[in-house]
Formats: structure tokens, C-alpha cells, sequence
């Protein structure tokens, strides 16, 4: 197997058979390359101290303008509500402008009378049927009597329908 050393020469590892004489065998790095690698190595651990000492740094720095940016949206708000609130009261506007309506308690509603409306009200079902019946009513009526076809049929010819039935 071929190895790349850091001062580009190759050399030639035994096979892993015997891994005590590997250790033995590969030439040693001469001092001057170790020297080489330790200064590789204090150089790129300098440059990483510095590049944390920059992200401390703004970070400290982008925290203080976080804080006064906030301060600044705190003061601009305060500001706004003081304009918007009546000169007499001192205290600030509430927060929810909607408040839900007030309603009776349940026991009051279910007591009270309900009126119903004209959409509630229904004709009259019983008696002869007439034009002022809904086509719902007529059609109730003539399953109710047993008429064959009730569903299709029109208003006018339930209403003969029914009235012949009779």
C-alpha cells in the first residue's frame, strides 16, 4: 500500500499482518518536517481563537442591538397608546378592543318565550290542501295518503292529485 506523507514522499507500508513490525519498518519524519507540521498546526489554532474571538464578539454585538432595537419598540408603543387614550385617564387602552356581548344566563333564556319568526312558521298541514301549502307540505300530504310518483310531480298537479284523491 502506498501512504502520502505531509512532505509529499510515498512510501510503501507492509501488509497488516504484522502490525508490531509496521511500526518499525516506516521511516520516521525528519525533525524539520515535524517542526514544519507544528507550525501548520499553531497557525491553524491561532486562526480559529481569532475567528471565535470575532464571533464572540459579534455576537455580544448583535445581542446589545437586539436589546435596543426592543427598548426603541417598547417606547414607540408606549408612545402610541399615550396618544390614543382620553387625556383624563391615566391608564392605558386596553389591550382587546372587542369584547364578547353580554348574555342572560341560561336558565333566563330557557324560560323566556320564544316567538317564532315568519321563516319559522309553517302552513298549516292539516285540512284540505291549497295553494298557500308548501311543495313540501303537498309532498308529505301524498306519501301520507300513498300517491304513486309524488316526488316528481309540480305543486299544481300534487294540488289535483291530492284533491281528486279525496
Amino acid at each position: 500500500m502506498f501512504a502520502v506523507l505531509p512532505e509529499g514522499v510515498f512510501t510503501v507500508s507492509p501488509s497488516k499482518k504484522s502490525d508490531k513490525k509496521s511500526a518499525a519498518t516506516e521511516p520516521k519524519l525528519s525533525k524539520k518536517a515535524r517542526v514544519k507540521l507544528a507550525e501548520r498546526a499553531e497557525k491553524k489554532a491561532e486562526k480559529a481563537a481569532v475567528a471565535a474571538k470575532k464571533a464572540k464578539a459579534k455576537a455580544i454585538k448583535a445581542k446589545e442591538q437586539a436589546k435596543q432595537k426592543a427598548k426603541k419598540e417598547a417606547a414607540r408603543a408606549k408612545d402610541r397608546s399615550k396618544e390614543h387614550t382620553p387625556k383624563g385617564d391615566t391608564k392605558a387602552a386596553p389591550t382587546s378592543a372587542v369584547t364578547p356581548p353580554a348574555r342572560a344566563p341560561r336558565a333566563a333564556r330557557a324560560a323566556s318565550p320564544k316567538t317564532p319568526t315568519a321563516r319559522a312558521t309553517r302552513p298549516a298541514t292539516s285540512g284540505t290542501p291549497s295553494a298557500s301549502w308548501t311543495l313540501v307540505s303537498l309532498r308529505a300530504r301524498a306519501k301520507e295518503q300513498g300517491l304513486a310518483g309524488y316526488s316528481r310531480l309540480s305543486k299544481e298537479a300534487l294540488l289535483q292529485a291530492l284533491s281528486a284523491k279525496r
